[in-house]
C-alpha cells in the first residue's frame, strides 16, 4: 500500500487529486490511502504524531504557511528523507528555489492525469523497491544478482509484524 498525503489550502484541489489518484489506482490494481490536509500546522502536526507518508503534494502557496517552510521543517527538523514531496503550484518561478528541499518532482496547477499517473509510477516504483536488498552470488562461469526483500521483523511476543 502507498500513503499519500495531500496539503493544499484549496479543498476542491484536494479532492480532485484525491480522485485522481484513486483512477491511478484503480487502473494499476494498488492500494493507496490518501489522506488530505488543508493547512500546513495540519500536516505538521500529524507528522509530530509519527504519521508517516511515501508520498506528499505539498501547496507552495498554502494559506497559513508556505510548502516551502513545511518541506524545509520536513527535511531538517525532523529529517524525514523517505516521503517523496511533489510541491504544487499555479506559478512556475518556484521550481528553482527547491532544490535544496530535494523534491521528486513539481507539478503546475491545473494539473493533468497523465503528469499525476506518471508521478505515482516512479513513486510506487521507489516505494515498493526502498525496502529490497540486492545480494550478488558468484558461480564458476557466471554471476547472478538478486532482490531480497527485508526479513519479516519479530516483536518480543515472536510474532511477525
Amino acid at each position: 500500500m502507498i500513503k499519500v498525503a495531500i496539503c493544499d489550502d484549496d479543498i476542491q484541489f484536494i479532492y480532485k487529486l484525491e480522485q485522481s489518484i484513486f483512477r491511478f489506482a484503480e487502473m494499476k490494481r494498488i492500494k493507496v490511502d490518501v489522506d488530505g490536509y488543508t493547512s500546513g500546522a495540519e500536516f505538521i502536526q500529524k507528522l509530530q504524531q509519527s504519521e508517516r507518508y511515501d508520498l506528499l503534494f505539498l501547496d507552495i502557496e498554502l494559506g497559513d504557511s508556505s510548502g516551502i517552510i513545511v518541506g524545509n521543517w520536513i527535511r531538517s527538523q525532523i529529517q524525514y528523507e523517505s516521503m517523496q514531496i511533489v510541491f504544487v503550484s499555479a506559478k512556475e518561478m518556484y521550481a528553482m528555489q527547491l532544490f535544496d528541499l530535494r523534491p521528486m518532482n513539481f507539478l503546475v496547477k491545473p494539473i493533468q492525469q497523465e503528469r499525476v499517473d506518471y508521478i505515482l509510477d516512479v513513486s510506487v516504483s521507489a516505494t515498493y523497491y526502498r525496502n529490497w536488498e540486492r545480494k550478488k552470488c558468484d558461480t564458476d562461469r557466471r554471476t547472478f544478482c538478486f532482490l531480497f526483500a527485508e526479513p519479516c521483523q519479530k516483536n518480543s511476543s515472536g510474532n511477525s509484524k
